[in-house]
């Protein structure tokens, strides 16, 4: 489930692919081979995908605060 929340975060946006890939130190390469599933992450990578969805999912409820009180 974590590679593909990974996928849906990444292909909602333009960059967000080269941002993920830059955090994980990974090319963008292997990571579509992850999201195909003609490679797996090994257990140490995956603990770094999972660190990572939750400063995304942080910064997303930060921006939506910032949104609700800024913009609404």
């Amino acid at each position: 489930m974590t590679l593909d929340d990974l996928r849906a975060w990444s292909d909602r946006g333009q960059y967000r692919l080269q941002w993920v890939s830059e955090h994980l130190d990974l090319s963008p390469q292997t990571l579509a081979s992850w999201f195909t599933g003609t490679e797996e992450p090994s257990s140490k990578q995956m603990s770094r995908i999972r660190q990572l969805l939750k400063q995304i999912s942080e910064l997303e409820i930060g921006d939506l605060i910032n949104s609700a009180l800024f913009d609404g």
